[in-house]
């Protein structure tokens, strides 16, 4: 009898499961240019007067608190990338940029609106606000905001669009 019920425990844990993982959808990087007056890149490295990548650094608010980002595991240990425009739909919406900063935002579910800060250098910081969407299945930037003012998101004529934000300085 313990070998039937043994031969059976083992039967079941081996079969394949029938059952579908469910998806999950995680949406919430915010793609941005930044450039001067002038039109010139300021994430460009050839720029002198760019911004220097090891210079920027992210900050998120939570629960009134200001916590630098800084994971020495990730790829993007402060929670931004800076990628070269090299996509035509990404051309289309910054034709002034030729770097883009790929930012990964505040997404804390203790926060109804997560703000982030992005220290571009000591002298210069920007806020990020942002409202998501969530569900068991999906977390969803749906609008966000650039010091205050809403860029991206219903009500913008750019929610049909990738999410993105153009800056200029």
């Amino acid at each position: 009898m313990e070998k039937i019920f043994l031969f059976i425990i083992t039967l079941i844990i081996a079969s394949p499961s029938t059952t579908k993982k469910a998806s999950f959808v995680y949406d919430t990087v915010i793609k941005i240019g930044v450039t001067d007056m002038d039109c010139n890149d300021l994430l460009n490295p050839s720029n002198p007067a760019s911004f220097k990548k090891e210079e920027i650094k992210i900050f998120y608010l939570k629960q009134g608190i200001v916590e630098e980002v800084y994971n020495e595991n990730m790829r993007a240990k402060r929670n931004f990338l800076i990628d070269e425009n090299d996509i035509e739909l990404w051309k289309n919406l910054f034709p002034n940029s030729e770097y883009l900063v790929r930012l990964f935002p505040n997404d804390s579910i203790l926060e109804e609106f997560p703000i982030t800060y992005i220290q571009w250098n000591s002298k210069n910081t920007d806020t990020i606000k942002c409202k998501y969407e969530r569900s068991a299945e999906v977390i969803g930037c749906s609008k966000v905001w650039l010091n205050g003012e809403l860029l991206w998101g219903e009500g913008t004529g750019d929610y049909s669009k990738p999410r993105h934000i153009d800056i200029v300085k």
